[in-house]
């Protein structure tokens, strides 16, 4: 019976991966993925979910290796092979092959081992602070690791084969007793026992609870438990039969004619054995007709040919006492641990190891003595399909050791329908998420039983825009007992969350923000009920400057539903902030004199009055009518507040501005951060922004100012629409820098051209230009060299239009277009010769006020 998915050769063992591992692997990914990730790293994307879910699953492989290394290791026994399971291996040794007390030992240490591993990785995991740590990467890796690892070490400890329990009972049971086959029964029927009760547990919770990926991890366990005990039984079984066979009954018998004196040379015995089988052993005799040694005329080949006629045998011959040999009566078990071991060795008794490249019939054979004669040999070709069946253990389980099937008891007919009772639990279990799950809510109704609790009225709703200032965040939150508690989180960060309502059954969770950052933020829920229930959600929404804010008096946003969504306000509002300085969420240098603090805001009329705040000290304020100049698109109705903030000290700072005007009296806050420049922060004043690492290290390698422009925004959070990853970015004058996750948080640049261009069907080639057959493009000469020497593809991509006349918005005359992946190429005539005849367009600062506003 063939049940190895596949075979893994690390070093000199060959491990046999068992099906059941498909299993397994699909419940741990389901787990790590779908429940433990987005609880403990609600702000971590989708694709990077799976990607460090992989990585546990990977881990806990060679953790399960690791188990079989510890047995091997204690039990001093170097298995060639080793049957794997999702729970540990079935190692190709039994307690009976070991004194009883290392026997004991090495069934014991394996699982000691994963316990012992598993509580260490929870300590070091659990050490670490949480999502926001800069290791935080390292506890989603140790922590579920830690799990899958305790868990393997507890099951491990069952007092029934096959697992180690069940070793380290049946050793002890024959320390004390003697029998070693009433220790083997016992444990195997305490086995069937535990199998049997672990996939009937699986099929209960899956029928009687939510609890469905703990009711399939025990089906697959019992399932796995199942084929670990059949190949157990296999390799008993095989061991036996094998026991009972000779080396006579697959020896040649060697003739006495073959034999060769040890004072005959080289060349003799190569003239009288011309088609000998070069690997097959010889007789090396005294002049009294002794066995002295053993020779192949493979051994030849360790001279030179013309040094055969005066070299004697003796010196290429194995003396008998360094030979590996067996006697007729050697049971094939013991021929076979000698197949790879070279037998044939030199007059001074070094040896290398065999080739392990070599083919079956050109490994040396061993010989067969007895009684100071050589009987024969053993090609080890012959013994090929006895080791493949060693190593898989692929024969029928029913024949005993003396070959006669052995009465079925209770038990034994259990185990026999154990699979199809597998299948039928299997199905339950499946058939009732079926029947009573909407897929959607499957990972929600996997977590726990926390049913008798439900959020609505999400405020911002799933994918909504928001505008900046004072965000107000509420949930609506009903259950079947009085809610005592809630926690509001926003981006990891728990907020001081207030529950209204006098109905205990049916209340609203919300807290008031002062200011978030451009880009999406998620928001997280947690509540609990006087009964001990529980239940979690999250969802997300953006922070847009061209968005109105609904907490702030105005209107609502359409919901976008990828990172390229442009807000478009569905209502006016009678107040709407246009822009902050310094940004929302932005970053300005420690101690700077006369720092501008200015809030642009839009209205119907003056406002009346205007007050700023900065960290709760009132600054003056002066209201003042937006000119074009101040590069706020659309001036008319934008009024400017200003003030000057003194020198500031490092850390975070809250500003406010109080207005009066046509829409009643509003307040808005936001926040900034004060960072001293070093060399891993490096402020622009020409625009005001940081710029951190790493992408200052990619700005200034891979072409700065020239290339990419001044940093026209900070750091912000925006989605991929493709995949819905979430990663950071940061937008220049012509490039938008991006790390992503899934990418190992890598720079690279955003596809702006694509994004603000559709890309054109292919054309055919043009003379005097260099086609790109990806594409289906053609680039000029002026366009070709400036894409060559300023990072070619990683830079830029491949074109996606030909060259075109395009107006150009900022200075309104017509230039020489093209558009590639990444950005746009402008041809200025006016500028030949010099090194801005090529430029790039200023595609990041149109995108940036396509999405944020100006």
């Amino acid at each position: 019976m063939q049940t190895a998915l596949r075979a893994v050769r690390l070093g000199g063992l060959t491990i046999y991966v068992n099906y059941t591992w498909i299993f397994a692997s699909v419940l741990i990914l389901w787990w790590v993925a779908l429940l433990w990730l987005p609880e403990n790293f609600p702000t971590w994307g989708t694709n990077l979910y799976w990607l460090f879910a992989s990585a546990v699953l990977v881990l806990y492989f060679f953790c399960v290796v690791l188990h079989e290394a510890v047995h091997s290791a204690v039990g001093r026994r170097g298995p060639r092979s080793a049957n794997l399971y999702p729970f540990g291996a079935a190692v190709p040794f039994r307690p009976g092959d070991l004194g009883p007390a290392r026997a004991i030992l090495a069934a014991l240490a394996a699982p000691l081992f994963n316990l012992i591993l598993g509580v260490l990785l929870l300590l070091v995991g659990n050490a670490i602070p949480g999502p926001e740590h800069l290791l935080g990467w390292l506890r989603a890796l140790l922590v579920p690791l830690g799990l899958l690892n305790l868990w393997a070490g507890a099951l491990n400890l069952i007092p029934g084969t096959p697992f180690d329990g069940g070793l380290a009972l049946s050793a002890a049971h024959t320390s004390f007793s003697g029998d070693r086959e009433g220790g083997l029964a016992l444990t195997q029927s305490i086995g069937r026992v535990a199998t049997l009760a672990l996939v009937l547990l699986g099929a209960w919770r899956g029928l009687t609870s939510d609890l469905w990926l703990q009711a399939l991890a025990l089906v697959v366990v019992g399932w796995s438990a199942k084929e670990a005990a059949a190949v157990g039984q296999q390799r008993r079984t095989l061991r036996d039969v094998l026991s009972q066979m000779k080396a006579s009954d697959f020896m040649e018998v060697s003739r006495p004619d073959d034999a060769v004196r040890e004072t005959d040379t080289v060349a003799d015995l190569v003239r009288a054995h011309p088609r000998f089988p070069p690997n097959t052993p010889l007789a090396v005799l005294n002049a009294a007709g002794d066995l002295v040694g053993v020779t192949t005329l493979a051994a030849t080949d360790r001279l030179m040919q013309g040094t055969w006629p005066a070299t004697p045998v003796r010196a290429i011959a194995t003396p008998v006492a360094a030979l590996q040999a067996v006697g007729p009566s050697t049971s094939l078990v013991d021929v076979l641990g000698m197949a790879h071991v070279a037998p044939i060795r030199t007059s001074d008794g070094t040896a290398s190891e065999p080739d392990p490249n070599l083919l079956a019939d050109e490994e040396p054979a061993i010989p067969v003595i007895e009684s100071n004669r050589l009987l024969g040999s053993i090609a080890p070709a012959r013994l090929q399909s006895f080791e493949e069946a060693g190593r898989q253990f692929g024969i029928e389980e029913t024949l005993s050791s003396d070959g006669v099937e052995k009465p079925r008891g209770l038990l034994r007919t259990l185990g026999a329908l154990l699979p199809a009772i597998i299948v039928l639990a299997a199905m339950s279990v499946l058939g009732n998420i079926a029947l009573h799950t909407d897929p959607v809510d499957l990972q929600e109704a996997s977590a726990s039983t926390e049913s008798g609790i439900t959020f609505s009225n999400f405020r911002p709703a799933d994918g909504d825009i928001v505008g900046f200032g004072e965000v107000t965040i509420s949930v609506q939150i009903e259950a079947q007992s009085p809610v005592v508690s809630a926690t509001l989180m926003i981006d990891n960060q728990p907020r001081d969350t207030q529950l209204s309502s006098s109905d205990t059954l049916t209340r609203t969770a919300s807290t008031t923000i002062p200011g978030l950052t451009l880009g999406q933020h998620t928001a997280r829920i947690n509540a609990v009920t006087d009964d001990g229930d529980s239940k979690t959600t999250q969802w997300r929404f953006r922070i847009a400057s061209g968005a109105p804010n609904p907490s702030a008096g105005g209107g609502t946003a359409t919901p976008a539903t990828g990172a390229e969504a442009t807000p478009s306000v569905v209502a006016a509002v009678p107040l709407q902030v246009a822009r902050y300085i310094p940004a929302l969420g932005g970053r300005v240098p420690v101690g700077v004199s006369d720092l501008p603090l200015r809030l642009y805001v839009k209205s119907g009329q003056v406002p009346t009055s205007a007050k700023i705040f900065l960290d709760g000290q009132e600054l003056s304020t002066e209201i003042q009518t937006v000119s074009g100049a101040d590069g706020v698109d659309g001036a008319d109705g934008i009024y400017r507040l200003d003030a000057t903030a003194p020198p500031l000290h490092a850390g975070m700072h809250v500003a406010r501005a109080e207005i009066t005007g046509s829409g009643g009296a509003h307040s808005i806050s936001w926040t900034f951060a004060a960072l001293q420049p070093d060399d891993d922060h490096a402020y622009f004043k020409e625009t005001g922004y940081f710029v951190g690492q790493p992408f200052l290290k990619y700005w200034q390698e891979n072409g700065g100012l020239g290339l990419f422009g001044y940093p026209i925004s900070d750091l912000v959070q925006e989605t991929d629409k493709a995949s819905g990853e979430v990663y950071t970015a940061q937008y220049f004058e012509r490039a938008r820098f991006e790390q992503h996750p899934s990418l190992g948080n890598q720079v690279v640049l955003g596809r702006l051209g694509a994004l603000l261009h559709e890309p054109q069907p292919g054309v055919e080639p043009k003379d005097g230009t260099t086609f790109f057959p990806q594409t289906g493009h053609n680039v000029s000469p002026a366009f070709l060299k400036f894409w060559n020497e300023n990072g070619g593809l990683g830079v830029f991509g491949y074109p996606i239009t030909e060259e075109q006349v395009e107006k150009n918005p900022t200075d309104g005359k017509d230039y020489a277009v093209q558009y590639f992946e990444r950005n746009r190429f402008e041809l200025h005539p006016d500028k030949a010769g010099t090194p801005f005849e090529v430029q790039l367009g200023l595609l990041g600062t149109q995108l940036y006020r396509q999405k944020y506003g100006p």
